[in-house]
């Protein structure tokens, strides 16, 4: 999985197969005017919807999108931040005037939530936004482009959701000098262990993943850091925290590496197993032993919305699929 977002219950497997019925649906985020949106909707597609007659929105409340040319990855992308009420409502909510690229994921969205039909067309919002059909990109890299454009285009209120402060801090063994390097970042990128020969390595929790990525790194032999009080190469320790968190939270799997020996890009196949309610208050910022604020704590608990998967056993193709799950209105995810 080259991009997902946090957990899922009971150790779920991130390759289950779809989700439960009901546990994904659309639906208007609270305060959100879905007569406006409605009325915006129709205009756009010169008169109200058509029903279909394949669909029984009884059984079935959801709406696909239609795959154009690979666009399969931003259609899992989109679906993913579709189901997220506090994302939706930002973008429904969005002014948009002058701003075709955020119109038509608006559009996009309302067709979705208010729509008749059994599948949406993306065509609007690939158009504009200059992807090109036919081509399979990343997940990962669309989130970094959607998420920086949309940051500016909201005026802050995406950064304000997704971002989060990551400090990386470095101790010397020399002098005992600490230094800092803080980083704002909209994604919590989680690096997997490579697997071994036997088959307990082939599978890994989250949280082992997440433990193993913030724990103290020896910065010793030709890796030794370069003290300036010192004035030298010194034996040292280097540990990430988060200093703050976010309100939605996604957390990328970085699947995919560079085989020196073979000159190719190479994905790690391992399965990772999900928490429902994922808890980062350990990975947090307390001067690395004394306890983090309690509110910051209580913030950084997260409650599984959904995964976007890639399947392939290669780097350099595959099929993009998004397993989701409806939250508690208003309420943040992973």
């Amino acid at each position: 999985t080259p991009s997902s977002s946090s957990a899922s219950g009971g150790k779920a497997r991130a390759a289950s197969a779809s989700p439960a019925p009901g546990l994904v649906g659309p639906y208007a985020p609270p305060g959100c005017d879905t007569t406006r949106l409605r009325a915006a909707c129709e205009k756009a597609a010169d008169g109200p919807a058509v029903q279909s007659p394949f669909r029984d929105r009884n059984r079935c409340p959801y709406i696909g999108l239609r795959n154009i040319g690979s666009t399969c990855y931003m259609n899992s992308l989109l679906q993913y931040l579709f189901v997220s009420p506090c994302f939706r409502r930002l973008i429904l909510e969005a002014d948009a005037e002058g701003d075709e690229i955020l119109r038509s994921l608006q559009l996009l969205f309302g067709r979705l939530q208010e729509g008749c039909e059994s599948t949406c067309d993306p065509a609007g919002f690939v158009d504009s936004s200059g992807l090109a059909r036919g081509e399979q990109e990343d997940v990962t890299e669309l989130w970094q482009m959607l998420m920086g454009y949309l940051a500016v285009r909201t005026k802050g209120a995406v950064p304000a959701l997704v971002s989060f402060q990551q400090v990386s801090r470095v101790v010397c063994a020399g002098c005992e000098g600490v230094s800092e390097r803080q980083e704002v970042l909209c994604e919590l990128r989680v690096s997997l262990q490579r697997p071994g020969a036997s088959a307990a390595s082939r599978a890994s929790a989250l949280e082992a993943e997440l433990a193993a990525g913030f724990a103290a790194e020896e910065l010793t032999g030709d890796n030794q850091y370069h003290c300036e009080t010192c004035g030298c190469q010194q034996n040292a320790s280097r540990r990430n925290a988060l200093r703050s968190v976010p309100r939605l939270l996604h957390v990328v799997l970085d699947r995919f590496f560079w085989d020196v020996a073979s000159g190719e890009r190479r994905k790690i196949c391992k399965e990772v197993s999900y928490p429902e309610v994922l808890k980062l208050s350990e990975f947090l910022d307390g001067g690395f032993g004394s306890r983090p604020p309690s509110t910051l704590a209580a913030e950084a608990s997260y409650r599984l919305i959904g995964v976007l998967e890639h399947h392939s056993n290669t780097a350099e193709c595959g099929h993009y699929t998004a397993t989701l799950r409806e939250p508690a209105a208003e309420r943040g995810g992973a």
